[in-house]
């Protein structure tokens, strides 16, 4: 039996299905900067080629095409771009981990790509759209220099999720939304064009600094397997950064003074993988981790925290029928 999320993704895919070819004078007002204007413009181009990244153009397009008022009807929901997701202040210094972050500026707050709000004016989901240069294994883990934790280079966006759940014990729990969500721009099985175009892109691997990420090192990797597929080499690794950040647990201390979180305290350590279900025992509202993976083949993979971002239970929705087919994503990638 589905779920209000199901719904959601079956909305997504007819949103997708029907802003799939667009070729009106409004379209051609976000494009007119791109160069070179090559290929067929459509929104598999848009979300999987090299040439639009960086102009900003994939999430006008999601804005002005996906995400319509008659979208946001369907659900029952209003939509907000670039909404700011305030970080409660101090936070970082009454729970660990999230400390040692603090130099990171991942502590500052938020501007989510999309909120939506529901009936009651309060977030429901928090909708992050990632493009191939951010869809990456940096993304989602801390970077480690010299065996050392790297604060300065940190972009691991999970612990926006982290602090964004804790507000759930601040009396601010009608700011945190039900799903927080990531989609990922993953392109797998690639034609020979396309692998020499993603051959000199920028993957992390080939950053300046070498990277080596909370047990994921990308020494020694072969390039091509990268390039030609990035759908097959991030996508399990980016879930298995997940399904351990899940076990990171929310560790309160006490405030030796008064403070805006004075008596706040949980009796023992709450991991995130408590907030994913309703079914668990706590009584708090959950706020689940999701991951959804476009691979340039009018599928989307989705991935949930609640299922522990277990492969087997990983769900393919097909753009076309907006509906989830059978299989998995490791038993048939060939479907994806």
């Amino acid at each position: 039996m589905g779920d209000e999320f199901d719904e959601f993704m079956e909305k997504l895919c007819g949103a997708l299905r029907d802003a799939w070819e667009i070729k009106d004078e409004k379209w051609e007002a976000l494009r007119k900067d791109v160069e070179p204007k090559k290929r067929s413009e459509n929104l598999g181009n848009i979300l999987c080629d090299p040439q639009y990244l960086g102009t900003g153009i994939m999430e006008k397009y999601f804005d002005s095409y996906v995400f319509t008022p008659r979208f946001c009807n369907n659900l029952g929901i209003t939509k907000r771009y670039q909404y700011y997701n305030s970080c409660p202040q101090d936070i970082a210094r009454f729970i660990s981990p999230i400390k040692k972050s603090v130099n990171s500026g991942l502590c500052k707050g938020q501007y989510v790509d999309w909120c939506f709000l529901n009936n009651n004016n309060e977030p429901w989901m928090f909708f992050e759209l990632e493009s191939m240069d951010r869809a990456q294994i940096y993304l989602f883990a801390d970077p480690v220099k010299n065996g050392k934790y790297w604060a300065e280079e940190n972009d691991n966006k999970l612990w926006y999720y982290y602090w964004t759940v804790a507000k759930l014990y601040l009396n601010m729990g009608n700011e945190v939304p039900r799903y927080f969500v990531f989609f990922l721009c993953l392109p797998d099985d690639l034609d020979e064009r396309a692998k020499r175009e993603y051959k000199e892109y920028h993957w992390d691997y080939c950053k300046k600094y070498a990277w080596s990420f909370m047990g994921i090192s990308l020494f020694g990797i072969c390039p091509e397997d990268v390039y030609s597929s990035p759908f097959k080499f991030y996508w399990p690794k980016i879930k298995q950064l997940c399904r351990e950040f899940l076990e990171e647990k929310m560790v309160w201390k006490c405030a030796k003074q008064p403070t805006l979180m004075e008596n706040i305290c949980i009796p023992k350590p709450v991991e995130l993988k408590e907030f994913q279900d309703e079914t668990s025992e706590d009584t708090k509202k959950k706020c689940e981790l999701i991951l959804i993976a476009y691979n340039c083949h009018k599928k989307l993979i989705v991935s949930r925290g609640k299922d522990q971002f277990d492969c087997t239970k990983d769900q393919v929705w097909s753009i076309e029928t907006g509906e989830p087919e059978r299989g998995d994503a490791r038993e048939n990638p060939q479907k994806l």
